[in-house]
Parts: C-alpha cells; structure tokens; sequence
C-alpha cells in the first residue's frame, strides 16, 4: 500500500508552503471531501492533495502493481513513492525532481486557476 514517509511528506508541505499555495490545502479531510465533490468551484483546488495525487500515480506509473498490494495480510506493509523512486533510480535526488516536476503542474494549474496568490 502506498503511503508517503514523514520526510516526504513535509518536503511536499514545505514546497506547497515555498510557492505561497498554503491557504488553498484543506484543513481536514472534511474539507477535502467537499471540495473533491465540489468540481464547479474553481477555488476548490486542493494543492497538496493534487501534489502528492500526481506523484503516486506517477509511482504506479513507473513501479508497478507491487506499491499497491499487501503480500502479508497480517501487518500492512507501506511504501513511500518517492522513496520507491530513490530506490528503483538509484539517485537520490529522485524524489526532489518528482516533486518539483509534480509541483511545477500543480502550480500552472492554480495559474490557470486564478487562485495562486
């Protein structure tokens, strides 16, 4: 199962935070769930979700059905995509560039959006 580590996840935090899109992440996943469901509102745009959405798809994309499964039912086990990808690559800079490459459409998109600042 796919689960992003502590590090990765406040390296996702902190570049959503760096591109000044902070005020647009859901405060809870109530929040969330309202403006998944909410697609005619274009400030409905959660950009953390989005971030860390493209780069698990991506991960899927790249590494296969085995992020996805649990081969013992008894204790799950979770994979960070972008540790994954610092794995499989061999190049630690991995995860920096999926996230930068992931934030960079983020971004465009809160651009097209009108609501990045």
């Amino acid at each position: 199962m796919l689960k992003m580590c502590e590090k990765h996840w406040e390296k996702c935090k902190e570049k959503v935070k760096s591109k000044g899109l902070w005020h647009l992440v859901s405060d809870d996943v109530e929040e969330l769930t309202d403006k998944l469901a909410n697609t005619e509102n274009k400030r409905a745009y959660d950009p953390l979700f989005n971030l860390t959405f493209m780069i698990v798809a991506h991960a899927i994309e790249c590494g296969g059905d085995y992020l996805m499964s649990n081969e013992d039912d008894e204790e799950e086990e979770f994979f960070c995509p972008l540790c994954e990808a610092v794995k499989k690559t061999e190049r630690e800079d991995m995860d920096d560039n999926w996230i930068d490459g992931a934030m960079k459409e983020v971004y465009e998109t809160c651009v097209k959006l009108s609501i990045q600042g």
